[in-house]
């Protein structure tokens, strides 16, 4: 098996797992999670380009999720008053509660998948995974 099918497969366990730690009633996708998560830590009011830049999710596919989230009223949307091309970006209340389900859920994802490996390859495995990542 190739490297490329290994790390879908990877993509794909992840996702299931993701999924499966999910409060019940609670539909999230990983990447919605990461916007979420993005808009939260950012600081003030980020732009669409802005969290683009923070995701490494392309700009169509972040528009799409961004306009699912907001419809879903997890995020609201407001041109920028200082830039009227951009919007910028908060969660709402329900927003807020979605993003601490998705947190939950990422990292009983994340011990989920790592648990067949020991601490030591569990972070030589995160750092190989971000040497990869880096553009």
């Amino acid at each position: 098996m190739s490297v490329l099918a290994d790390i879908h497969r990877c993509e794909q366990r992840s996702a299931e797992l993701f999924a499966a730690a999910l409060s019940p009633g609670v539909s999230l996708t990983n990447a919605q999670y990461r916007v979420l998560d993005a808009v939260l830590q950012a600081k003030g009011k980020p732009s669409q380009t802005g969290v683009v830049e923070v995701t490494r999710i392309d700009r169509s596919t972040l528009a799409d999720i961004v306009r699912r989230l907001v419809s879903r009223r997890l995020l609201v949307r407001k041109r920028n008053k200082a830039d009227a091309r951009a919007y910028e970006l908060d969660l709402t209340d329900e927003g807020r509660k979605a993003h601490q389900a998705g947190k939950i859920a990422t990292e009983q994802a994340e011990s989920a998948l790592l648990d067949c490996l020991s601490i030591a390859n569990r972070a030589a495995l995160r750092n190989l995974l971000a040497s990869v990542a880096r553009d």
